[in-house]
């Protein structure tokens, strides 16, 4: 049985004949100084146009969804 976990959301904003749309997207931790070897941590962005922040894992899971992207693991 193969496994997959939901990397991104894209949600969309407005009307059938326009709008905006805006994702949310699972990504690794950037590594600094202090990291070891070993998996990077995931966390959960959310992008539009130029804007891009940290969102938490319960802001993905509230979206609107338009389209849900899933990597196999």
């Amino acid at each position: 049985m193969e496994l997959y976990r939901l990397s991104a959301v894209v949600e969309h904003y407005g009307v059938c004949g326009g709008g905006h749309y805006a994702a949310y997207r699972r990504v690794a931790s950037t590594p600094d100084a202090n990291d070891q070897v070993g998996p990077r941590r995931k966390h959960w962005v959310y992008v539009s146009d130029d804007h891009v922040s940290q969102v938490s894992e319960d802001d993905v899971l509230g979206a609107e969804a338009t389209l849900l992207f899933y990597e196999r693991l």
